[in-house]
């Protein structure tokens, strides 16, 4: 398999051109993800980033948790198809437009008002790193990357646009759905790797209820603060020492977002 990189590139010139890498290793594509004025928003980016303009840009919207999962599986299918691609992803969320008064309609609306917030990320994604001179440092390697379906999952995740704005649904169920139908999809992606014992794997999930705090980035927060953990810590790789890892996102659908890691030795 033509194995994917997910890194981030050192740009010598970083201060003079307001990006993270030289201008010659620039990003040749770019994934996006944000909810809305994304016109204003798109001008902004590619300004402070100094983007050629012959970039070319993809753009995803209103998808809510799982968007990050999403996006570095794209990123990484493109990345795989294109010699010599770098796509720069960047995911951002606005839970603003789903502020809204009390209804009690939708009361569970309040508690995602209560735990969902703004947040950020980029990374950088590519094949066949350049390491030589250390132009490039790869954080990891994605090796596999999945969506699966949760059955009997309709209606226990989802929005919609009414009257009051954005109306999202958030079920009792949910938990228990993911419970018992993670193992699964946990099978499917770590059985042809050979990988039975799940306890030597580090992961970087999606996390839910009152810890989801940054919706879309999520995942890649996670993996920010593994890499920053692991580096600390002084551990032999980047996934906290150990070589293979997953990466699990859980989405409106309801859908399961699944990505094999294996770590890069520092």
């Amino acid at each position: 398999m033509h194995a994917n990189k997910y890194f981030r590139s050192r740009y010598r010139n970083s201060a003079k051109n307001g990006t993270e890498g030289h201008e010659r290793m620039g990003p040749t594509h770019l994934r996006n993800h944000a909810p809305c004025l994304l016109h204003i928003f798109r001008r902004r980016r590619d300004a402070r980033c100094r983007l050629q303009p012959n970039v070319r840009r993809f753009i995803l919207y209103n998808h809510g948790c799982y968007a990050g999962g999403s996006v570095l599986r794209l990123a990484k299918d493109l990345s795989e198809n294109s010699a010599g691609a770098r796509v720069l992803a960047v995911c951002a969320e606005n839970m603003a437009i789903c502020f809204s008064g009390p209804n009690e309609n939708h009361v569970d609306m309040l508690v995602g008002q209560a735990i969902f917030g703004d947040g950020a990320a980029a990374v950088i994604v590519g094949a066949d790193p350049k390491t030589n001179g250390d132009e490039e440092r790869p954080l990891f390697e994605m090796v596999w990357s999945d969506q699966t379906l949760i059955p009997q999952s309709e209606g226990a995740l989802c929005g919609c646009v009414g009257e009051t704005g954005a109306v999202y649904t958030l079920s009792k169920d949910i938990p228990s759905l993911v419970g018992s139908n993670i193992e699964i999809g946990l099978k499917e992606a770590l059985g042809p790797m050979g990988i039975s014992d799940w306890n030597s794997l580090f992961c970087a999930i999606h996390p839910g209820g009152p810890a989801v705090l940054n919706q879309s980035p999520t995942v890649i927060f996670v993996l920010d603060e593994l890499r920053k953990k692991s580096l600390a810590e002084v551990k032999a790789t980047i996934g906290e020492g150990m070589d293979w890892g997953l990466l699990v996102g859980f989405e409106p659908g309801m859908k399961l977002e699944t990505i094999v890691l294996k770590s890069v030795a520092f």
